[in-house]
């Protein structure tokens, strides 16, 4: 089933939530820095500037390790443009960058709230599927409404760990 197909077969009440902003600045200010210090330790291994025993050797392993850190902070920046979580009535819908849950809320066997990491977060599990959604990747005032929309619609005796989090 597609992304488009969940999504659709929530109620039009659905509230959708995205990754705060800090996400996609964390994501550019990394990505440049990374980048820049990548082109400049290679071309300093690849002209020998300084002293380098094997510099095309250094090159590589420089532009190999200072490109791995781009591409994560690359990451970082398409999870902020494609990552969705969708609350409806009946449904929770969490889009990935590549995958797309669905949890339906009475279907929910267990729900495991979290201290950990910043911020708290909440493990919804059914017999099929389990969605893990971490508080902190929004703003407080999105927190609050997603753990009252779980308080609202999820009863409270499949909790486990409430009164641990609720006092953090």
């Amino acid at each position: 089933m597609s992304a488009d197909a969940d999504i659709a077969g929530l109620n039009t009440q659905a509230r959708c939530f995205r990754l705060r902003r800090y996400y996609l600045y964390l994501g550019i200010v990394s990505g440049v820095f990374f980048a820049v210090m990548g082109v400049i330790s290679t071309l300093a291994a690849l002209w020998n500037v300084g002293w380098f025993p094997r510099p095309k050797l250094f090159a590589v392993v420089f532009g190999a390790v200072w490109s791995g850190f781009t591409l994560l902070a690359l990451w970082i920046i398409a999870a902020y443009w494609r990552e969705r979580l969708f609350f409806g009535g009946d449904a929770i819908v969490q889009h990935g960058i590549f995958r797309c849950r669905t949890v339906k809320t009475r279907e929910v066997v267990l729900v495991k709230w979290r201290a950990r990491p910043t911020g708290g977060s909440v493990v919804l599990k059914t017999d099929s599927e389990k969605i893990m959604i971490h508080l902190g990747n929004f703003m407080a005032e999105e927190r609050e409404e997603l753990i009252g929309f779980l308080l609202e619609v999820i009863p409270v005796e499949i909790y486990e760990n409430w009164y641990g989090f609720a006092t953090h």
